[in-house]
């Protein structure tokens, strides 16, 4: 309730204030009536009542007494007392004053039961209280029963927005649980229909590939029978000749002779088959795009052209086949006997090399500078192992400078350079450990799918850190938990193969490779097979015995991390055998080495009219490269000017077939490996500083229109298609089921980003 207090004039002034609360004689009902009705001091009003001086107060609050009232108000006249013909001078005090204070409040216009025309009609009713003595105390229960009724509805009314806002959050909590449940299986159903897609284009790629695949082979195993029955008629005859013997000397000079042009012919008939299958291919490139570019209007003589050189090129090619499988076999005899020396001398040098290692102490003692940066790459391995990785590290920090390379290579082992942290964030932090006894600790912290993660060993002497982290015999096994991963389910010693590089990389290309196939017959039940899953399934056909399976699990897990920085292929099976990489990672790299190929072999005709040589100069290479990948740095560039020399040294031409056979460990291929996957992860950790650049660090969460803003500043040449596949991406979602106020946490976004493929543009 509000009350107005009196003008210094005597009047009602604007200022309005609260009612105090009623005292505990009025409100407590244990104090008897007269003692509440008589508790107010007898001079707050008149005992008598004067005809003419009579007055009224006007004050708002209930105990302060009643202050004269101007009876000479213009407004509303005198007071008139009682006459023998007219209404009480009470009822007519009372009146003027409810509508004095009412007009004066601003309250007459008010409907019933408003704050200010209560406070009106309450003060009016505390005067006739005060009037009647006789009725006070029956008239103040009244009034505060009357006032505490008020009181009670008051607070009920104040207690009804807090309930209707409990109301509406349990609404809105219920309906947040629905939009994340419905989400989820949008999500979940969104992502087996798009693998779904990719593995049935998949299969029906693979599919093709494996039936020209045989046809091939039906060929050449016909051929190779001809040939062979052929060369078996011839051996009789040779018999004859040999019988001389003084003869003998001469024919073993002349057979020897022979081997070596047929080794170099072989050779040779190889480069021209593989240059010819790259000039059929590019012929069969130009004779589509002709017929896309002509359609209905191609010449007949363009056409008859086209087909003659087809069938030059088809005939050239069965004839130098023909030739390539009868000079093999005519050289297979000295072959064998060559490669079973070769194999006895690789086997005595790989025993010796297995127990010499370099004596990095006595490096340490007679060289000025710092050699941890050699060091620490080269720990744990063995002679071979050693040099190529320092033959990598020698052609990246040259790329760098000269001189200034060694300057890069001391920073690294001061701070760590670019490169080599975006290596660590991208895999493993170190190798297994070794127990006081010179044990292999086991591995530990496995995940569902996160595969192993070893921890580095204590730091010490150069010494006994080496001593520390050779290769033990055995690692111990991590348990049969259900976290731990099928292959690398094993209670107990696992023995340590020691894997090399190329046959860890051998073995990884095979699983690749058989999974493709694998994956054909699964897709089209819908299940396609993630690669943890598989790999246990390849070991599981390959040895049957899951401690056989554990054993090869923990030797390639081992061997993966040991030449992840060597190898891209390791590198790669580990992010993705652990789950923190997609296998659309694997395939993007696998396709850039495939264009690369193809775009040699089409510059390589186009130079030499329409001929593929396979030679190209390395000047050529390099200016193709800068054009192909304009945002390569000159460092990028020199890097990989650097792999061409290692790969082939000398002259400015480069047999550039060779770095694409199927087993071959080209510098060239890996260094652009190597690039494509640091790009990867700078452009990663760029788009994070883009993030907490706009938004601040204190931001943890954004929407999708936020995240999609970001990257289309971030990127300005990516196209807003892919700007929402990656948003998607992110979201774990698809395109079409974003919506523009979902949120999510910034580390959560870019975590599922980061899975996949990331290229700038």
């Amino acid at each position: 309730m509000t009350m107005m207090r009196p003008t210094s004039a005597g009047k009602i002034g604007p200022q309005r204030l609260l009612a105090p609360p009623p005292s505990a004689s009025d409100t407590d009902p244990a104090t008897p009536l007269p003692s509440r009705a008589m508790s107010r001091p007898s001079s707050a009003r008149p005992t008598s009542r004067p005809s003419s001086a009579r007055t009224r107060p006007t004050v708002r609050g209930a105990w302060d007494p009643p202050p004269p009232v101007d009876n000479s108000d213009p407004t509303l006249g005198p007071v008139a007392f009682r006459t023998a013909s007219g209404d009480p001078a009470l009822l007519v005090e009372l009146t003027r004053f409810v509508r004095r204070e009412l007009l004066e409040l601003g309250a007459d216009t008010k409907p019933p039961g408003d704050g200010a025309r209560l406070s009106v009609h309450r003060n009016a009713f505390q005067i006739f209280i005060e009037d009647f003595k006789t009725y006070r105390a029956l008239l103040s229960d009244i009034k505060n029963e009357y006032e505490q009724a008020l009181a009670r509805l008051e607070a009920q009314v104040r207690e009804i927005p807090a309930l209707e806002s409990q109301l509406a959050l349990h609404k809105y909590e219920v309906a947040e649980k629905q939009a994340e449940t419905v989400k989820e299986l949008v999500k979940r159903v969104g992502d087996v229909k798009n693998d779904s897609d990719h593995w049935a284009k998949e299969a029906a790629r693979l599919k093709t590939e494996l039936d020209e695949s045989r046809r091939r082979c039906d060929l050449l195993t016909a051929d190779v029978r001809d040939k062979s029955a052929r060369l078996k008629e011839e051996e009789i005859s040779k018999t004859i000749l040999v019988e001389a013997e003084h003869k003998l000397q001469g024919t073993v000079q002349d057979f020897v002779r022979r081997v070596t042009e047929q080794d170099q012919l072989v050779e040779t008939l190889q480069r021209q088959n593989a240059l010819l299958l790259e000039s059929n291919r590019a012929a069969e490139d130009k004779v589509a795009e002709l017929k896309e570019a002509y359609k209905d209007t191609v010449p007949k003589y363009e056409h008859e052209l086209l087909r003659a050189e087809h069938d030059s090129y088809k005939s050239r090619f069965e004839h130098q086949q023909s030739m390539t499988v009868k000079m093999h076999q005519q050289v297979l005899d000295s072959q064998q006997k060559h490669e079973q020396i070769l194999r006895d001398l690789e086997k005595r040098f790989a025993e010796r090399l297995k127990h010499v290692t370099p004596d990095w102490d006595y490096i340490a003692k007679r060289c000025s500078g710092n050699i941890e940066v050699f060091w620490s790459p080269c720990n744990g391995m063995n002679a071979n192992e050693t040099i190529v990785t320092l033959i990598h590290m020698c052609t990246r920090y040259s790329a760098a400078g000269g001189v200034g390379g060694m300057a890069v290579m001391q920073a690294n082992a001061n701070g760590g350079g670019a490169a080599d942290r975006r290596l660590s964030r991208a895999g493993s932090k170190g190798t297994l450990p070794t127990s006081k006894t010179g044990s292999r600790l086991s591995l530990h912290s496995v995940g569902s799918k996160a595969g192993t993660r070893a921890v580095q060993a204590p730091a010490g002497s150069l010494k006994g850190q080496r001593q520390a982290e050779e290769k033990q015999a055995f690692f111990l096994g991590l348990g049969l938990a259900a976290h731990v991963p099928r292959y690398l389910r094993f209670k107990g010693r696992v023995p340590n193969r020691q894997l090399t590089r190329q046959n860890c990389c051998l073995l990884i290309r095979d699983v690749w490779a058989t999974k493709a196939v694998f994956d054909q017959d699964k897709k089209r039940q819908g299940k396609p097979s993630h690669l943890s899953e598989y790999f246990y399934l390849y070991l599981k056909k390959r040895f049957s015995m899951q401690d056989a399976i554990a054993e090869w699990g923990y030797n390639v897990v081992e061997a993966c991390r040991q030449y992840k920085k060597q190898s891209t292929d390791c590198w790669l099976f580990l992010d993705i055998l652990e789950d923190r990489l997609n296998e659309s990672v694997y395939a993007n790299v696998h396709q850039l080495v495939e264009t690369l190929r193809t775009s040699f072999a089409r510059l390589d005709a186009n130079l030499n009219d329409g001929i593929a040589t396979g030679r190209l100069a390395k000047t050529v290479i390099l200016s193709t490269l800068q054009e192909m990948w304009k945002h390569k740095t000159p460092a990028q560039v020199a890097e990989l000017t650097t792999a061409l020399d290692v790969d082939q040294p000398g002259s400015n031409d480069t047999t550039y077939p060779l770095f694409f056979r199927a087993n071959a460990d080209s510098a060239f291929v890996e260094a652009v490996k190597l690039q494509e996957m640091e790009e990867r992860a700078q452009y990663m950790q760029d788009l994070e500083n883009a993030v907490y650049q706009y938004h601040g660090a204190s931001v943890t969460a954004l929407t999708t229109v936020e995240f999609s803003r970001i990257i289309g500043r971030f990127d300005l040449d990516k196209k807003k298609v892919d700007v929402d596949e990656y948003v998607a991406r992110g979201y774990n979602s698809t395109v079409d089921k974003l919506r523009p106020r979902d949120t999510m946490t910034i580390g959560k976004f870019l975590a599922n980003l980061s899975r996949g493929v990331l290229k700038r543009g």
